[in-house]
């Protein structure tokens, strides 16, 4: 089972609805959503709350809302392939996505991880076509290249790359 904490922002944007049954999970299935606008464009980042993976999704539409798991199920799984996990590995760990709940953010640390890269997003996206999906490969693994330093005192390298490759491998 995986767990997605919305902001309250997105929430009421996306007309995110609030698991009733709310289960804990370890903090490795658990990832932050939060919205965002380039130009017109709306995008959101998901960023797992232990190893700051993150996965950039752009140019949502609303016929798109109904289906924000899949979207992201595809675009986490791309990042994992370009990353080189091997294909058992993300079977294994994209199974658990079969089941979702949804619940308030909660993690002041991972909100300002995703502020912080929301701020660069701008000088990232500077003149590119954001609905091409090179470059929205190209940008989520700009994102997981850049350090993100409360990984260092949950004992990984500043790197949310290295973070997930680190877990996916022990596990």
């Amino acid at each position: 089972m995986v767990k997605f904490r919305f902001t309250k922002k997105a929430q009421k944007k996306l007309g995110i609805i609030k698991s009733e049954e709310l289960i804990e999970t370890e903090r490795f299935m658990t990832w932050h959503v939060n919205d965002f606008k380039d130009s017109r464009r709306t995008g959101l980042i998901f960023m797992n709350d232990l190893t700051r993976f993150s996965v950039i999704i752009f140019g949502l539409r609303k016929s798109d809302l109904s289906r924000i798991d899949e979207l992201f199920k595809h675009q986490l799984e791309m990042n994992l392939i370009r990353l080189g996990i091997d294909e058992l590995r993300i079977r294994r760990y994209m199974k658990a996505f079969d089941s979702v709940v949804i619940d308030d953010s909660s993690d002041r640390s991972v909100l300002g991880s995703i502020t912080d890269y929301l701020k660069m997003l701008p000088y990232w996206v500077e003149g590119e076509d954001t609905a091409d999906s090179e470059f929205i490969s190209y940008l989520n693994d700009k994102f997981n290249g850049t350090p993100v330093f409360p990984l260092e005192r949950d004992g990984f390298e500043p790197f949310p790359d290295k973070a997930m490759l680190k877990v996916l491998n022990s596990k």
